[in-house]
């Protein structure tokens, strides 16, 4: 009942602010509905994520802080172990920040979200919702900050081990495992920033999470890695120019949310899902950012990559795939198209 929910949501409780702040009304679709349930925590997720979207990056992770303040953030799918992770992490070594979701800001302060904890039972029925005071989880820290991101992966291993996670690869799993990053000013940006704070993302592999305790503590201590250089990119395609043939192609890149560049990588956050161009792609897309002839971008792959005696078919059919992938866009279009 009510007074279950007040337990278990205790730690959420907030006394200042506006008497409307964070309020969740439960109405005719929560109704004959106990109070404490998985429905009423994912209605109280739901809320809280979509009033912070387009303002903080939002992961789907379980936070764990140290006394001083520092966040532990591990990032996975539902299934990965998150709220195994908080339960056996959080009674000794870390204070529970969330099990569910991860907020942080610009400046990298974490907002804390220490709801109940949705705990599997014996049988098929739906999870328990246990409170953090009943499974003896410590409270979090005063005024948090995100200091390591650690993607769960468990899948078995003997022996605990982390690894470190490429940018771009690092960037592709940590996409699927966020809420609304699309609404944010410069999505992919703000997650380099976040990983760069962190000094890169590792992966953590694992069979059993409580085994892993002293490699996490470890890494919380560790000097802050040194991360792949990035760029953001910008896309201002030119118009047509007036003196080309009638019927010469002109190609320009499509608006994106967000491009950046890590080595020989291009990755873009087009229509809200990833897109990476590697090799000749690459290229033929920052060739287009303000707009190329198909000779042109012949040219710039031949620049770049070496010359090929099937150089133009090859260009071409780079440029008809990515024309159709919709992360080119062709004036005039084929009459195919």
């Amino acid at each position: 009942g009510v007074a279950s929910a007040r337990r278990d949501w205790s730690r959420c409780v907030r006394q200042e602010g506006p008497a409307d702040s964070g309020v969740v009304s439960v109405d005719a679709v929560g109704q004959g509905k106990q109070a404490s349930t998985p429905w009423l925590a994912s209605r109280i997720t739901r809320e809280g994520i979509e009033g912070l979207a387009g303002r903080q990056v939002l992961l789907h992770a379980c936070g764990l802080s140290l006394d001083d303040g520092r966040v532990l953030v591990l990032v996975g799918p539902s299934g990965a172990g998150k709220s195994t992770a908080s339960v056996a992490l959080c009674r000794r070594s870390f204070g529970y920040v969330s099990d569910e979701t991860v907020a942080i800001d610009s400046d990298f302060a974490v907002t804390p979200y220490p709801k109940p904890l949705l705990i599997r039972n014996d049988s098929t029925a739906p999870k328990d919702v246990v409170g953090p005071d009943e499974l003896g989880l410590r409270p979090h820290a005063e005024n948090l900050s995100v200091t390591r991101l650690v993607l769960l992966r468990r899948d078995g291993s003997g022996l605990a081990q982390l690894s470190p996670a490429p940018m771009i690869d690092a960037i592709l799993a940590l996409v699927p495992e966020s809420s609304a990053l699309a609404r944010l000013d410069d999505p992919l940006a703000s997650v380099c920033r976040l990983i760069d704070r962190c000094g890169g993302v590792r992966t953590l592999h694992y069979s059993e999470i409580a085994a892993a305790e002293p490699l996490l503590r470890h890494l919380m201590d560790e000097d802050s890695g040194v991360t792949e250089e990035w760029v953001q990119l910008s896309v201002h395609p030119r118009a047509r120019p007036g003196e080309l043939k009638a019927g010469t192609p002109w190609f320009v890149a499509s608006a994106v949310q967000d491009a950046i560049q890590v080595g020989d990588e291009v990755l873009l956050l087009h229509g809200s899902r990833p897109v990476r161009l590697q090799g000749i792609g690459a290229t033929l897309w920052l060739a287009c950012r303000e707009g190329a002839t198909e000779s042109a971008l012949s040219d710039a792959v031949i620049a770049a990559h070496g010359h090929h005696p099937e150089a133009d078919r090859i260009v071409s059919a780079a440029i008809a795939e990515l024309v159709e992938r919709g992360v080119l866009l062709m004036d005039p279009p084929s009459a195919a198209g």
